[in-house]
């Protein structure tokens, strides 16, 4: 009696050896691509909180502020003067009775965005309102005064930061926010 049994072919072993071969290499290649792209939606994002968290630290100062001074309408600038009836710095409360009026500065400057209490141009208290840090750059900072809303100030703020690929690779990243502010009333400045 003949076995009936039967093995495989050294032709066989060797194509199906090359076939779970490149499926092995299809699915390292997808799995190295969505590491990725998930390393660098997570730069992303955390450039997106930084400029947010610096876009919250801004907005409220200007929405609580009695006046902004500002350029012509349609103009950008890159520091913002406003007056307000209390002390963000020294944490002074409002007195009604005696209402004293603050005159603040926004600007950047070494890459942290400012807030300076100052008077007749000379800066006597600073707050720092951003930091950069070794991850993330605050690299720019606008104020733009539309010229069809003229108690509204756009906010810009520009955060550069690296991300690691999947390969090692340091690729920098900017990312900008931008959102607006209805302030109560805007003054031009003095010629």
């Amino acid at each position: 009696m003949r076995s009936c049994r039967r093995g495989f072919t050294i032709l066989e072993l060797l194509v199906s050896s090359l076939l779970l071969s490149m499926i092995a290499l299809a699915t390292i290649q997808i799995f190295m691509a969505s590491i990725n792209t998930y390393s660098h939606q997570d730069g992303r994002i955390a450039l997106y909180h930084s400029a947010r968290e610096n876009l919250e630290r801004i907005v409220p100062l200007l929405v609580s502020a009695e006046s902004v001074t500002f350029p012509l309408a349609g103009a950008t600038s890159s520091t913002l003067v406003f007056s307000a009836g209390r002390d963000y710095l020294n944490q002074v409360p409002y007195n009604p009775v005696n209402p004293i009026s603050y005159n603040y500065r926004v600007r950047l400057a070494n890459n942290d965005i400012l807030l300076e209490l100052y008077n007749a141009d000379v800066a006597t208290t600073t707050r720092v309102l951003g930091r950069s840090t070794p991850e993330r750059t605050i690299t720019g900072l606008s104020f733009i005064r539309p010229a069809a809303a003229a108690s509204t100030v756009q906010v810009q703020v520009r955060v550069q930061g690296q991300v690691k690929s999947a390969r090692s690779q340091l690729r920098t990243i900017d990312y900008m926010l931008e959102t607006a502010a209805h302030v109560p009333s805007v003054t031009l400045p003095d010629p």
